[in-house]
């Protein structure tokens, strides 16, 4: 299967990676937003009222090498599933968070069809992002839901060559950055943070990239103070007791 081949993939371990879910026409009033967390611990993210036109949701997840498969492996706050079966949640209505909505639906995307070959375009350019259209009004007229695939698959898209295009470039590189730099901080990897926050700073200073490259400072001086502490035990000389005849004659016996 394509999507399973190793050829031409010079990737790195961890990468951002652009998407752009477009929703074609939904029913009008109602809430949509990318769900971020899972279970009950979750919250409704670029959440957006439906005026009967697209709607689309611009993301990062981070791409990984599953390894033993060779598939690509989708991590960050986003993603949802097993490894082999990653997908995003699209909360609808009540599930939004809009109370007054007679409708609480998602809609799981899913994230099989992206190919490493995909990926290492996208990689290679800031303009270029992975689009895909969904339908979204199901055959009751209430919004789509459930698992609903790409209605032509995933599509490499280029992002306008005037105006925002290279601010959302260098916006889609920043955030992506910061992703990768939360990963490594929950990995306690705090030298890789560091380089990743520095990146998405390079792009687009934002308050989470310089929150999370003072964390990972902080990290590393942690790790250094408590080096410190061990080589300075270990540099004490050991305290000796007085031999018994020295006590003696101490004594004056």
């Amino acid at each position: 299967m394509p999507h399973k081949q190793r050829t031409n993939r010079s990737i790195v371990i961890e990468q951002g990676l652009r998407l752009r879910i477009v929703l074609g026409k939904p029913p009008v009033g109602v809430d949509f937003g990318l769900q971020e967390g899972k279970g009950h611990d979750y919250k409704t993210v670029q959440k957006r009222r439906s005026k009967g036109k697209d709607l689309s949701f611009d993301c990062t997840v981070i791409v990984k090498d599953n390894g033993d498969d060779g598939l690509p492996y989708f991590l960050g706050p986003l993603t949802q599933g097993p490894a082999t079966g990653r997908f995003l949640y699209i909360d609808i209505g009540k599930i939004a968070g809009q109370r007054d909505s007679c409708w609480e639906r998602r809609i799981k995307v899913l994230l099989s069809g992206i190919t490493w070959d995909m990926i290492q375009e996208v990689s290679a350019d800031s303009k270029l992002v992975l689009e895909a259209h969904f339908p979204g009004t199901a055959k009751d007229g209430g919004p789509s839901c459930g698992t609903i695939r790409p209605l032509d698959g995933w599509k490499l898209v280029r992002e306008p060559e005037e105006g925002s295009g290279t601010d959302i470039g260098r916006t889609s590189a920043a955030d992506a950055a910061v992703l990768v730099g939360e990963l490594h901080l929950r990995q306690g990897d705090y030298t890789k943070a560091i380089a990743a926050f520095t990146r998405a700073i390079e792009n687009g200073p934002t308050a989470d990239a310089y929150q999370g490259r003072a964390k990972a400072y902080r990290g590393l001086a942690e790790i250094d103070e408590l080096k410190a502490r061990e080589h300075a035990t270990e540099a004490k000389p050991p305290i000796r007791k007085p031999a018994q005849s020295q006590i003696k004659l101490r004594s004056g016996r």
